[in-house]
């Protein structure tokens, strides 16, 4: 008898010890990275630049063109549109001869929305269609302002780099800008 009582005894002196709560970092649930998490991490600000070299054929006043249309976007957490800043620069050859330098800025609100293509975080952005007034010296042109169509395209992001995917034409790339 004397030996139940004691290890009885002994189980209720041990029983405090056993049920203690573990002391030390709770366990925390760890949440998965999404596509604009992913985007984010990397920059906040991308930029591309679009360049379009060419002839025009009559009755076009330009017979030669060079033009580059950068683009900075400006990515907020949680936002379902982002401030997109577009820089046009311009040379032309007019029929006449005369050298044309046109230079224009804008900034336009772009909606994008966030996903995932083949595993990899994917953007899709949609920019309605926009007039860039232009500065021109060395002449006229032979229109007031640069129109940019109404464009959607999607990117993946490879490398730190966001590389268009869709329409297949779509030649931007965006690199993040320190």
């Amino acid at each position: 008898m004397r030996w139940f009582a004691l290890l009885g005894l002994c189980g209720l002196v041990a029983l405090p010890c056993g049920c203690k709560r573990q002391q030390g970092p709770s366990t925390q649930e760890v949440r998965a990275e999404t596509p604009e998490d992913e985007i984010l991490r990397v920059g906040a600000r991308w930029q591309a630049t679009q360049e379009a070299r060419g002839f025009d054929s009559p009755p076009s006043q330009i017979s030669v063109f060079d033009t580059r249309v950068q683009s900075v976007l400006v990515f907020k957490a949680g936002e379902k549109a982002l401030l997109e800043g577009l820089t046009a620069t311009e040379d032309f050859e007019l029929r006449d001869g005369t050298r044309v330098h046109c230079e224009g800025k804008i900034e336009v609100h772009t909606r994008v929305r966030y996903g995932r293509r083949q595993g990899e975080a994917a953007i899709q952005l949609e920019r309605p269609r926009v007039r860039i007034p232009r500065r021109c010296s060395g002449g006229s042109p032979p229109e007031a302002s640069l129109t940019l169509p109404r464009s959607v395209a999607r990117f993946v992001m490879r490398d730190d780099q966001l590389i268009a995917v869709e329409p297949p034409l779509e030649k931007r790339v965006y690199l993040p800008i320190p």
